[in-house]
């Protein structure tokens, strides 16, 4: 392992807050890793926490503990079920890959569903790091201390992190310090266009619609109907990220917490009334009639707040259907009709699905509505045009006129691709190579044998003499997908031989000379295994009483002796 530089910046969690650093790290825009040495709090296992940024961004987490795994997470939300995710395990335990590539070859469920399933879990584990009260930081800039670490990284902004990282946690010592440090003072918001991007919804956007009207002390702002939770996390996000200062203009509060109305001042003595100076008013009633009245304010009504989670299920069910959906079937149109009479459906199918029409805060939501209303555009287009419509009228009558079934045969194409491309490099020597088509092959296509055979192979001329437990993972799945290939079986053998376990290796051994009796492995392996028995060594090398007894019946059995 290469030593760890030295860190550009570092510090204590006691005096510099999480929210302080990741907003710190956004405003810049720095790339590099964040190492935090926490203690064991709100969920956040004792241990290092490294995150890793790109231009301000935050691209990935590795947490002491799986503590948010990527598989729970699908299976939570309803992508995947309990006996995908349960083999997903098994085969993750057998090294077949990452848990996201397994759920896709598995066919459990699409990559997008994967894609938004790695943006919540980074989510997730962000909403972990704000509990850090206690501990140490150090930021390795321009390092990334987590390359090798997943898979592909999906970079999320901090900004709308901060406001639920904050909310979550309202006690915490830097929500404590910042109301302290308010104290009897009025807020006053300072002019941003990044207050809508934090996502207020409810009594929290009415804080902050209270605070464009004016600055507001803590009680002001628990007036509009916001808990005191909401508004000690409200007051320390805006103080933490600079974007409200404390007001100098507003009258010191009273030790009770009161507003004075009224400020005490020094006894004057009585001023003589005469007429010499009494006001001259003349016209008082015209003078007061003439004057211009300011019109009356109009306050709109607050829109109702949004059920973003109802929006999603429903947006997400919505893309799910489309996959198995023609053209004709995304704009609820007839094959007949013609291009211009389908212009005014194309228009009310496509309004609600704009990526605008979802709220701003809710980034995962509009990237749904994104693809629902680049598939209701992509299907337009074809229509619109006579010659491309021909052709999916054709794709259609071919059973090919969806997106999954497209997707398919562009992967099936791929992939057969893919194991071309290993089969040559392992004819030709090239062992990495060949393993890394062969596995790229089968996340693209899970049900190819021929791939499983070429990687496996690479498997055992990576470790001539281990027992490669990997390697097994693979076989058994491939001997799901084929049980009379005689190549799966003698490999099998192999792996199972390579465990000591002879009698389930020369069964193997024998099942793939009874499918193919010229494969010349399995009559070698068998052959060396008769002699070694005969010379009383057993059926292989270090077999135990039972296991050449069990090899010897079968040797015996095969050989006639």
């Amino acid at each position: 392992m290469k030593p760890r530089p030295v860190p550009t910046i570092s510090g204590d969690l006691a005096t510099t807050s999480i929210a302080s650093l990741l907003w710190s790290l956004r405003q810049r825009g720095l790339t590099g890793t964040l190492a935090l040495h926490g203690e064991c709090h709100a969920g956040v296992s004792a241990g290092e926490t490294l995150l890793t940024f790109e231009g301000g961004a935050l691209t990935q987490i590795r947490q002491p503990q799986p503590l948010d795994t990527l598989g729970c997470l699908l299976r939570e939300h309803g992508a995947i079920t309990g006996e995908q995710f349960d083999e997903s395990l098994a085969r993750l335990a057998a090294r077949e890959g990452l848990q996201g590539d397994i759920l896709v070859a598995m066919g459990a469920c699409g990559p997008e569903a994967v894609v938004r399933g790695l943006r919540a879990q980074l989510r997730r584990k962000a909403m972990r790091v704000f509990a850090l009260e206690k501990g140490r930081m150090e930021f390795f800039r321009g390092c990334d201390l987590l390359a090798g670490f997943g898979g592909a990284r999906h970079p999320e902004d901090l900004l709308p992190l901060l406001w639920p990282g904050l909310r979550a946690y309202p006690e915490h010592g830097a929500v404590t310090a910042a109301v302290t440090k308010l104290g009897a003072h009025a807020l006053r918001l300072k002019p941003s266009t990044e207050l809508s991007a934090f996502g207020f919804e409810g009594a929290e956007r009415s804080a902050i619609e209270r605070l464009q009207a004016g600055p507001a002390a803590f009680a002001a702002l628990e007036s509009t109907g916001a808990t005191t939770a909401s508004v000690r996390a409200l007051v320390a996000l805006l103080l933490i990220t600079g974007l409200a200062e404390l007001s100098t203009d507003a009258p010191p509060r009273s030790a009770s917490g009161v507003q004075p109305v009224f400020q005490q001042r020094p006894l004057e003595a009585p001023r003589r009334i005469s007429s010499s100076n009494l006001p001259i008013v003349r016209d008082l009633g015209v003078r007061a009639s003439a004057r211009p009245q300011p019109p009356p304010q109009v306050i709109p009504p607050r829109p109702a707040p949004i059920d973003v989670r109802a929006r999603m299920a429903a947006a997400e069910a919505r893309l799910a259907s489309m996959q198995d959906e023609t053209y004709f079937q995304m704009l609820g149109l007839d094959a007949s009709m013609l291009a211009q009479d389908f212009r005014t459906p194309y228009q009310e199918r496509v309004a609600p699905w704009r990526p605008e029409a979802a709220p701003e805060s809710a980034i995962a939501l509009r990237e749904v509505h994104q693809q629902i209303h680049a598939l209701l555009d992509e299907a337009h287009t074809t229509l619109s045009d006579e010659a491309s419509r021909r052709r999916h009228l054709t794709e259609i009558m071919q059973g090919a006129g969806t997106p999954n079934v497209r997707r398919g045969q562009a992967a099936q194409a791929d992939a057969a691709t893919k194991l071309h491309t290993a089969q040559v490099c392992l004819r030709c020597g090239a062992i990495d190579e060949a393993g890394k088509a062969a596995r790229e092959a089968l996340m693209l296509r899970g049900d190819l044998p021929d791939a499983i055979v070429v990687l496996v192979t690479t498997l055992f001329a990576k470790d001539p003499h281990g027992p490669c437990i990997e390697a097994l993972g693979w076989v058994n799945r491939g001997l799901k997908l084929a049980p009379d290939s005689d190549q799966m079986h003698v490999l099998a053998g192999r792996a199972h031989a390579r465990r000591g376990d002879s009698a389930r290796a020369l069964e193997h051994f024998y099942r793939a000379y009874k499918i193919n009796s010229t494969n010349m492995d399995a009559v070698r392996e068998l052959r060396v295994a008769a002699a070694r028995h005969r010379s009383g060594g057993g059926a292989v090398a270090g077999a135990g009483a039972t296991e050449t007894s069990t090899g010897g019946k079968l040797l015996a059995k095969i050989f006639g002796r």
